[in-house]
């Protein structure tokens, strides 16, 4: 899926994006119910042989956006089903925050980095350092993205539960030598999930969802 990149703002910026990113602006730069609608257009239908897949499963945290009618009637005509982790369960039970947020935000972390160290800055007539450009932060984001190993988001599923944890279904290796190509780490990625996404499968037999019961508060990206 392409990355999304919400922008505390109003309204677009001005600057050419780049394509493999998804940007929207809200005032409070949180995902809510019409960036989820975003979200399921731009980012979830339009995944890498998304329209001729079988259903899908898409676990959500129980943030009220993620929860509200509309989008899930939303993503459910967009070809998917909806688990709802209860509250308090997220560091556990979702992928993104078992396995793969961390190495993300630890990359985009260093891009900032090497922008602040190395980076082509200007300054204000008073000496003050401008920020990034909407450009720039764009292109942390994907290359930030590109750097999360395949095996890294198979393993999120893994110790969630999710898939088996002792199921092997891609070698280090073969990761390593996919890294450099966004398409291949697509299809492999695509090829693995899609062993669960059969109603016959050793997923819906071995996972039955979950249920939320309490409400988050809305989630700032």
């Amino acid at each position: 899926l392409k990355p999304m990149v919400i922008f505390k703002r109003i309204t677009m910026p001005r600057e050419t994006l780049p394509s493999g990113v998804v940007v929207v602006c809200n005032k409070k730069g949180w995902m809510n119910t019409e960036v989820m609608h975003t979200w399921t257009n731009k980012c979830f239908r339009t995944r890498r042989g998304g329209f001729f897949k079988k259903k899908s499963l898409l676990i959500f945290d129980a943030m009220a956006a993620h929860k509200e009618t509309t989008v899930q009637k939303h993503i459910n005509n967009a070809g998917a089903h909806i688990a709802i982790i209860p509250g308090g369960l997220t560091c556990k039970l979702q992928p993104l925050d078992v396995a793969v947020n961390h190495p993300f935000k630890t990359f985009v972390c260093e891009e900032w980095d090497r922008w602040m160290t190395s980076g082509k800055h200007t300054f204000t007539p008073t000496g003050r350092q401008r920020r990034a450009t909407y450009v720039e932060v764009c292109n942390w984001v994907l290359r930030a993205w590109e750097k999360v190993k395949i095996t890294t988001i198979i393993n999120g599923f893994r110790k969630s539960g999710i898939i088996p944890e002792s199921a092997s279904y891609i070698s280090s290796s073969d990761d390593d030598a996919a890294a450099s190509d966004t398409t291949a780490n697509e299809d492999r990625l695509a090829s693995v999930m899609e062993l669960f996404c059969d109603n016959e499968s050793e997923f819906y037999s071995s996972f039955s969802g979950f249920e939320a019961e309490t409400d988050d508060d809305e989630s700032e990206f």
